[in-house]
């Protein structure tokens, strides 16, 4: 007859069990704090790479930019909506 208590071999996930998800105050606090760093550090990370992207590009240029994709845009929707027949937005 074997009396001893057994330990489960759980591993990784039985301690991320017993640490975090156990209580629920403290599983919300990890998930609202994972939230916060996590999306700082993408703001961090999109940011750094950026700036690396545009190094030595005036304001000005990136404005322009910006300015031509937009209209690019806003030109390809146009072409494709008035292309529709019965469109009540056709220019003639």
């Amino acid at each position: 007859m074997e009396t001893a208590t057994r330990k489960s071999a759980g591993g990784l996930s039985e301690s991320f069990y017993r640490l975090i998800m156990r209580r629920n105050s403290i599983y919300v606090t990890f998930i609202i704090a994972g939230a916060f760093f996590g999306e700082r550090a993408v703001d961090y990370g999109v940011k750094k790479l950026w700036e690396r992207n545009n190094v030595g590009v005036t304001f000005l240029v990136q404005f322009y930019l910006l300015f031509c994709y937009v209209c690019l845009q806003w030109y390809s929707f146009s072409v494709i909506e008035c292309d529709m027949p019965n469109n009540p937005f056709h220019i003639l």
